[in-house]
């Protein structure tokens, strides 16, 4: 998958490398414990002339609606975050078919 997306980002907007997508999301499903969560009303705003597609998050409960989504707020040791990124991407690569190839 992060080969296709890889050649996708380099043909389409030139990227030499692909971006990570939520990586975050992944560390907090390992790891939940490294992460500050945030119950809140999430939207998504579909009719604003100016902000059509934003998500919006009532951070600080203003409108009073019913909470709907878990918002990471803060991760807690960000050096044990990058490290499980980095262990990660380390292991891909070990277990890389590709790397039979070359």
């Amino acid at each position: 998958l992060l080969h296709f997306f890889a050649a996708t980002y380099k043909q389409v907007f030139q990227f030499d490398a692909p971006p990570l997508h939520d990586p975050c999301a992944v560390a907090y499903v390992a790891n939940k414990d490294l992460f500050e969560e945030q119950l809140m009303r999430v939207d998504i705003e579909r009719t604003s002339e100016h902000c059509q597609g934003r998500t919006i998050c009532d951070i600080f409960d203003m409108n009073r609606r019913e909470k709907n989504c878990v918002v990471i707020t803060k991760i807690h040791n960000v050096e044990h975050f990058w490290n499980m990124m980095i262990d990660a991407i380390e292991l891909a690569d070990k277990r890389s078919p590709v790397n039979q190839i070359i």
